[in-house]
């Protein structure tokens, strides 16, 4: 791929810079902080010891908060919390927030849908649905190959 992409780019361009790693749950501080800076008050608790994790769970941890802190930023009162539980057989992921009264989720978009597929790939479990309260809560469990089910 790189020699066809190399005969068709102008010798004079300068070459494009590597690809980032794909994010994970070490990036989540610049998560959390991206979401806070636009205004999301988010209460972040971590319980058990963070580790590397396989590629593929790790990608889909941090993109289960991503999508629920952004469901939380546009359907929410401006407060999320987000859990996040290391255990030998995996890692688990919870957000919650209070929903806005009146809130219409019928067009809501694919981003409940994108993280069962996630979830799935991974071989866990995604829970999404209003919380008594008039809340919203995720709640994705996901193994790590080495560890039984969650």
């Amino acid at each position: 791929m790189a020699a066809v992409i190399g005969l068709l780019r102008n010798p004079s361009e300068p070459l494009a810079p590597p690809p980032s790693p794909a994010p994970g749950l070490a990036g989540l501080a610049a998560l959390l902080g991206n979401f806070a800076a636009a205004g999301l008050r988010v209460d972040h608790q971590q319980h058990g010891e963070a580790r590397d994790l396989p590629q593929v769970t790790d990608l889909t941890a941090y993109r289960i908060v991503q999508e629920s802190l952004t469901n939380a930023h546009k359907y929410g009162e401006g407060t999320a919390k987000v859990t996040v539980v290391y255990s030998p057989q995996g890692v688990a992921i919870e957000v919650s927030n209070p929903v806005r009264s009146g809130t219409n989720f019928a067009n809501s978009g694919y981003g409940i849908i994108g993280m069962r597929e996630r979830v799935s790939v991974a071989g866990g479990s995604l829970l999404a649905d209003l919380t008594p309260g008039a809340g919203f809560m995720v709640r994705a469990d996901l193994p790590t190959p080495d560890g039984p089910a969650i």
